[in-house]
């Protein structure tokens, strides 16, 4: 399954450079008497396209869009590839404008953030349907472990028969009070029996749903944190302070999700050339400002032009910080 959806997350990727490709290409097909005949002029008009479809994809990349959320609703997802898109194209008029790029055109940069909304929108509502169609019939379904049995039990098997196009199949309940069936399934034993039961039934996913006794609730945690899945805790009055905390919604029921696995390593990565890139970018666009600050602040007094502190940072790893001085040496 893991194979599958990094396979799935490569696609989305790629068809998101294919769609924003094809955004620039109509704007610039539908106004070609703006764009300049000058080879210099039309690369210029090359580097800011490039910067924008790098914005894009990176900003979409960090609201976790080639990883979605089954429980991402169709109308959730448009309004954030809207916010990435609005975001990645103000990013690119800033960088239009501290470089002065005058040959670029106003009506081809508004219509490019048009069709860039229009083609990116109706692909991820259009994938989001053929996703579901296909969970709906049985494709990448996750076996579901409840525990607690109470009415928020039914209320949770209810969402679930409600929401099929979420893919989840209850195996059965865990309790340490009931025996037998409840709702049409199996009691498959007390929350000692937790790790046999995940192993036993292939469980995806554990749902704590209640009731369950408040004390008790850090070392249930704990339990399910060992088998290393998924675990969804329906929002009651728990007063729950974890760390890696989401919140979903199951129908209507609020879900907090801890994640036992940490974040991807390409997320990291991915995230790290982001930062580099747009703070490497904004150094060479401010680098004459810094330039005469640094000048200004020597000429006016003596001693160094910056200050250096040693700080704390990721992990307690030092480094140098570095700001220009403002203070008598």
């Amino acid at each position: 399954m893991l194979r599958t959806n990094r396979y799935a997350h490569l696609l989305y990727f790629l068809i998101d450079i294919l769609l924003i490709c094809a955004s620039f290409a109509v704007a610039c097909l539908l106004n070609s008497s703006l764009l300049p005949h000058d080879p210099l002029d039309g690369k210029a008009y090359f580097t800011v396209f490039l910067l924008w479809g790098i914005c894009l994809i990176f900003v979409l990349n960090n609201f976790h869009l080639y990883a979605t959320s089954r429980y991402l609703s169709i109308t959730q997802e448009s309004f954030m590839v809207t916010k990435g898109v609005g975001a990645a194209s103000l990013l690119t008029a800033l960088f239009v404008f501290l470089l002065k790029i005058e040959i670029f055109s106003r009506t081809i940069f508004v219509e490019a953030i048009l069709f860039l909304l229009v083609f990116t929108v109706s692909w991820r509502i259009l994938k989001r349907i053929c996703v579901r169609k296909l969970i709906e019939s049985g494709f990448s379904n996750y076996n579901v472990l409840l525990i607690g049995a109470g009415e928020e039990t039914g209320l949770i098997l209810r969402e679930i028969a409600d929401n099929p196009f979420l893919g989840l199949r209850v195996k059965g309940v865990l309790d340490d009070k009931k025996t037998g069936n409840l709702y049409g399934l199996e009691i498959l034993g007390k929350i000692k029996d937790l790790e046999d039961v995940v192993k036993k039934y292939f469980i995806d996913e554990i749902y704590i749903v209640g009731p369950v006794d408040k004390a008790a609730m850090q070392d249930l945690l704990a339990r399910c944190k060992k088998t290393g899945k998924t675990i969804r805790v329906l929002i009651d009055e728990f007063g729950l302070f974890l760390q890696k905390l989401n919140l979903n919604y199951l129908g209507s029921l609020p879900l907090v999700t801890y994640f036992q696995k940490a974040s991807s390593e390409t997320k990291g990565i991915s995230k790290r050339i982001f930062d580099i890139s747009v703070s490497g970018l904004l150094l060479i666009i401010l680098f004459p400002v810094f330039f005469i600050i640094g000048l200004l602040n020597k000429l006016e007094r003596k001693g160094p032009v910056f200050y250096v502190s040693r700080r704390s940072g990721k992990r307690g790893v030092p480094f140098n910080f570095y700001k220009f001085r403002s203070m008598v040496h």
